[in-house]
């Protein structure tokens, strides 16, 4: 698929509309799912990349195996992946992190006192995902959920407390960004994952699992920022609108 860009499209259409697009950003510099609401070109002026050269770069890209395009699932069906795949990942893999963490900076940590910093990054991220999880499950997925079911049940339909989808998504928001900053931090803090030389099984084993753990929460941001959060906006506003219409007959 040959891919030509609008400066004017936003990193988010891009990285939602194109498979493998959200690699190819990453190794670029830019930020596809953090920074999804910024226009391409200046995000590519941001990062230092011309616009031809992400394009030249997108086209030479191996196409990844077939997945699913969620552009076009039920937000329902988005919301089970997440929760079922993003958020069971974290809950697994959080309290391994921690371990890790903390045992690497124990027998380390005189030797490399970036790791003391490390450490508690990861507790940091580690904390701030379960609480910000445990919001998205119980006040803001089951909205989403009620506004794609308000078609067939509109008549139960009440206003959420919170006024508007856009005010938690708002907040979820800036809590993926702080998110992508420590994330950004155990990058800078680790020298890109960078091994020492004295690094032990547990050490290598760290550097993997944070590595790991980036991936999917980039994917797992990417899915909520680019895709799911639009959408509900979109259903939001077409509901309101068809309320307001009947209001007048």
């Amino acid at each position: 698929m040959i891919c030509e860009l609008d400066g004017d499209q936003s990193v988010g259409e891009l990285a939602a509309r194109r498979p493998g697009a959200l690699a190819v950003l990453r190794q670029s510099g830019i930020d596809g799912c953090c920074g999804g609401a910024e226009k391409l070109a200046d995000a590519c002026l941001h990062a230092g990349i011309s616009l031809e050269e992400l394009s030249r770069r997108l086209n030479a890209a191996p196409v990844p195996p077939k997945v699913r395009d969620w552009t076009e699932a039920a937000a329902g069906e988005l919301i089970a992946h997440i929760v079922g795949v993003h958020h069971a990942y974290v809950r697994a893999h959080a309290p391994i992190l921690l371990r890790l963490a903390a045992a690497v900076h124990r027998v380390h940590g005189a030797h490399h006192p970036e790791l003391a910093e490390m450490e508690a990054a990861v507790g940091r991220l580690c904390d701030e995902l379960d609480a910000h999880m445990d919001k998205e499950e119980r006040i803001l997925f089951p909205y989403i959920e009620r506004l794609e079911s308000a078609g067939t049940e509109r008549e139960d339909w009440t206003p959420p407390p919170f006024g508007t989808v856009r005010h938690p998504i708002a907040m979820m928001l800036r809590e993926h960004a702080a998110a992508g900053n420590e994330v950004a931090e155990l990058r800078r803090l680790s020298a890109e994952y960078r091994l020492p030389e004295d690094a032990c099984a547990s050490y290598r084993g760290l550097f993997q699992e944070l590595q790991e753990f980036e991936r999917d929460l980039t994917e797992h941001i990417h899915l909520e920022n680019n895709i799911l959060f639009p959408r509900a906006e979109k259903l939001e506003s077409a509901l309101l609108a068809d309320l307001a219409q009947e209001q007048r007959r």
